[in-house]
């Protein structure tokens, strides 16, 4: 067993024997791509825990062009519609922050939903929480550039580590954040430009230190933004 039971954030009430079940099949990796979803496409078998870091992922369209993307970080549950006949085929995931990933392999958790029930709470509770970050996905696609920046840029700041000063410290380049949310390089730079001059954030070399997160946030709340929860 890789973990203890309480070392998870569980989606859903579960017995102490299904936890325990869960952890005896899991495996642990740090690079996301391990998980079957290289740079470009794979398919994704199984169900995976985010522990610690940050990382987007996007659906591609048969010309392989990416949709924008859907940032997962700690404590999130991806992978459940994998389980079945789902294709995952067209998923590009990307590391923005390192990761510690939990991974449950598809065929091992299909064999244990035939002895356990209680797997199928789990996997539904997974695809509960996922389809409400997808619908916050889906609600800005069609904003404008500077919301879809403004949205991303707090969005990666939830789930990023803290500087020295206790600030969000977001890791993420400008080219990430545009194929993030499908916007070019220079209207990013021009966004992050504009909050520095607003004192909201701070940019270095290693990353977009976020000084004034609640600004922030109030900010895309006045463009429009209302993440549903």
């Amino acid at each position: 067993m890789l973990h203890h039971h309480n070392d998870i954030n569980w989606p859903c009430e579960l017995s102490i024997e299904t936890k325990q079940q869960l952890l005896s099949i899991a495996s642990t990796t740090s690079n996301i791509s391990q998980l079957g979803i290289p740079p470009y496409s794979s398919t994704f078998k199984g169900i995976a825990y985010v522990k610690k870091g940050v990382g987007y992922l996007s659906m591609l369209n048969y010309e392989f062009n990416s949709s924008y993307g859907l940032i997962i970080g700690k404590n999130d549950w991806i992978g459940a519609v994998s389980i079945g006949d789902f294709d995952t085929s067209m998923a590009k995931a990307e590391e923005v922050e390192a990761m510690d990933i939990v991974f449950f392999e598809q065929q091992k958790v299909e064999l244990l939903a035939k002895k356990n029930h209680e797997i199928y709470q789990w996997l539904f509770a997974i695809t509960k929480a996922f389809s409400k970050k997808w619908a916050n996905h889906l609600s800005y696609q069609n904003c404008n550039s500077a919301l879809r920046v403004l949205y991303t840029l707090t969005e990666v700041a939830t789930y990023s580590s803290l500087d020295q000063n206790g600030n969000p410290c977001i890791k993420a380049s400008q080219k990430q954040i545009g194929d993030i949310c499908i916007v070019s390089r220079s209207r990013v730079n021009e966004t992050i430009q504009k909050y520095k001059r607003l004192t909201y954030i701070d940019s270095t070399r290693e990353c977009i230190h976020v000084l004034n997160f609640g600004a922030l946030f109030l900010e895309a709340k006045h463009y429009g933004f209302e993440p549903i929860t």
